[in-house]
């Protein structure tokens, strides 16, 4: 019981920090996703960034759903 209290604790406290940072971990993946598809058109390899991409937006909906 004592290790549930303190999961939820920690699971909650996490929640708290990203919800007050939500700005720039919105701003951090979109600067990521910029940058991934903008190397991937200069090098010519749009399919692995494009799926890198897809993989950071992915994560980011993941985490909010």
């Amino acid at each position: 019981m004592l290790f549930t209290a303190l999961a939820i604790m920690i699971m909650f406290a996490s929640a708290l920090m990203i919800l007050m940072n939500l700005r720039s971990i919105a701003q951090d993946t979109v600067d990521a996703i910029l940058h991934a598809t903008a190397g991937g058109r200069a090098a010519d390899r749009v399919v692995p960034a494009a799926a890198f991409a897809l993989l950071w937006l992915l994560i980011f909906a993941l985490c909010y759903l």
